[in-house]
């Protein structure tokens, strides 16, 4: 029932409906289901997304409802970031959850006006538990740790959740997104199933610990400013992808021992100066560090063997970088101190396929492109330095020289057999 702005309420026959296993009712001005609701044995999917329905105490006795949504579309979806421009009707204030069958295995509290959830152990089958855009809600029941099959915690959109209560050890992901008052996320060493671990937009959180969580393969925090240490990371030996991004720390004490990691993105942190050795992770495979604006120095680069993409941007302090030999693409942008790119010796960088150097007005030293047989695609822009040999690079394919003060006469370029793009402008000296 989709879209039914005239039907104010149903019938009591619908509990009639004995084989009716799914429910939806969607945009609706029902305010009430009726308590023969309680007769529907095989119902075992019920989602009242987009209305303000308060349910009846009758819904215990739907021994076989699994899935309870205010929500379809946070239910259906695989993020959390959703259109929060749609306005959407909340569950009432006083809606009854006291008395839920067991037998449910998700349950979305989205849009609801209550202040605190009501008592948690009964629902043993939980899987899931979703609360999107709650404004009241003030806690979290600290009963959630009795829920032994939980695996999956969203929690998003609640500003008045100072704190997150302690929770089972069933848990593999835990979301956290836009709750500005949540202060501390620490005090979860039993969580040792956690495997994702996302904190977003959370202004006020302080205190992070990520002790104990040895299963945790993803942690991403984003717009985290009041927090100004990084958690230890050491010891957390499967973790696979870590994003730091609107972060307020100045330092990262330590990223030894992250043998699993393959992905590392650190955005926005202007505070950051150093990013310690990484030496330990030789499954790295994919680096983005941009806009940390203090950073300095990055360690460890030099024997990441794995490692096949490199994207550095608009961290003005950098000076020098060392790289590894099995890079396949390199973009370096808007690194106005950057002075010297280093490699080990001339077989270095074989396996590069792109090359983008753009916007380094310091840059003095690069190392040799007559090796870089696999070269494709090459982009050098606002450079000091005058390139004009490419003797060597008999795969290059696009060859883009713009803003070039050093470069006097048009190279040659009869070496590029397989050029197929080249583009020369704003070369004032040309």
């Amino acid at each position: 029932m989709n879209e039914c702005l005239s039907l104010m309420h149903l019938p009591t026959s619908f509990g009639e409906l004995s084989s009716l296993k799914t429910l939806h009712i969607r945009n609706a001005r029902i305010d009430q289901l009726p308590e023969t609701l309680g007769l529907l044995e095989a119902l075992t999917e019920l989602y009242v997304d987009f209305s303000a329905i308060r349910l009846p105490i009758s819904i215990r006795h739907l021994r076989n409802l699994q899935i309870l949504s205010t929500d379809y579309y946070s239910m259906r979806s695989e993020g959390f970031i959703r259109d929060e421009r749609q306005s959407k009707p909340r569950m009432g204030s006083e809606m009854d959850l006291l008395e839920l069958p067991p037998s449910l295995k998700y349950l979305d509290a989205s849009h609801c006006k209550m202040k605190s959830l009501p008592m948690l152990s009964n629902l043993t089958n939980l899987e899931l538990l979703q609360l999107f855009d709650c404004p009241n809600l003030m806690e979290i029941p600290t009963t959630i740790n009795a829920l032994t099959r939980l695996e999956s915690l969203y929690l998003v959109q609640c500003p008045h959740v100072q704190c997150i209560p302690h929770l089972p050890s069933s848990l593999k992901f835990l979301i956290v997104h836009n709750c500005e008052n949540l202060r501390e996320i620490s005090g979860y060493s039993d969580v040792g199933n956690l495997e994702k671990l996302l904190l977003r937009d959370c202004s006020k959180l302080a205190k992070l610990s990520l002790e104990g969580l040895d299963s945790l393969q993803q942690f991403q925090i984003l717009g985290c400013d009041s927090l100004r240490k990084l958690p230890k990371l050491r010891g957390l030996k499967k973790l696979r992808c870590l994003e730091l991004r609107r972060v307020g720390f100045s330092e990262i004490e330590v990223l030894e021992g992250l043998y699993s990691l393959e992905k590392l993105g650190i955005m926005n942190c202007e505070l950051l100066r150093i990013i310690p050795n990484l030496s330990d992770s030789k499954n790295l495979e994919w680096i983005e560090i941009r806009e940390c604006n203090e950073l300095s120095e990055i360690e460890g680069l030099k024997g990441l063997d794995s490692l096949g993409k490199l994207s550095i941007s608009n961290c003005p302090s950098l000076r020098k970088i060392q790289l590894p030999k099995k890079l396949c693409e390199l973009d370096i942008l808007k690194c106005d101190k950057l002075s010297e790119i280093e490699i080990e010796g001339p077989e270095d960088l074989e396996s590069l396929t792109i090359f983008h150097l753009c916007w380094c007005e310091s840059i003095v030293r690069l190392p040799g492109l007559s090796n870089l047989k696999m070269l494709k695609d090459l982009w050098f822009f606002n450079l000091p330095l005058e390139i004009n040999c490419f003797d060597g690079l008999e795969s290059l394919e696009e060859l883009c020289l713009f803003g070039s003060k050093s470069l006097k006469v048009l190279p040659d370029i009869s070496p590029l057999k397989n050029l197929k793009h080249l583009s020369l402008s704003d070369c004032e000296r040309i």
